[in-house]
């Protein structure tokens, strides 16, 4: 029974730190190329349903899924979108610039490290493509591990402004 308790308690500890945490964390936004990243968190983006949607240029399901982002973007304009890149190359950069994503979408880069990130918003096999609905109260409604839909941002929006 004690050997039960204690596996009980390894277990415990070994658990991906509390999906709040990313409170904490500070980005960069990324605006274009000739201006240079203001720092934001997640909080300022907190009046309404916020998506994030990680994005790493080794990411072969995140080329597809940024390809798709103006269209999303563009059928829920009401909500924003936070595009959360691990990387900073100019790969990376390049990919996002010719992907000419609305005003909705906001570019950000994490200042800590990107399995910090992950773990901190709930996705402890940092899989991606990965994506998680915030509610306004910044509380996370909803998570999404492959392609983001449109199906799945309507129930999202249904779901997570109520």
């Amino acid at each position: 029974m004690k050997r039960w308790h204690l596996i009980v308690a390894l277990i415990l500890l070994a658990a991906p730190a509390c999906a709040e945490d990313f409170h904490a964390l500070n980005f960069e936004e990324w605006h274009s190329a000739d201006t240079p990243a203001t720092p934001v968190t997640l909080d300022d983006f907190s009046d309404q349903l916020l998506i994030v949607q990680f994005y790493r240029a080794d990411c072969m399901p995140c080329q597809i899924e940024l390809q798709q982002l103006r269209k999303l973007a563009s059928a829920h304009p009401y909500s924003t979108i936070a595009l959360v890149t691990l990387t900073d190359d100019v790969k990376t950069r390049q990919r996002i610039a010719q992907a000419k994503l609305p005003a909705n979408v906001h570019v950000l880069k994490p200042m800590a490290d990107a399995a910090i990130v992950l773990t901190d918003f709930g996705d402890a096999r940092h899989s991606l493509p990965f994506n998680v609905a915030l509610r306004k109260d910044g509380g996370i409604c909803k998570q999404h591990q492959g392609l983001l839909g449109s199906d799945t941002v309507n129930d999202w929006i249904a779901a997570c402004n109520n």
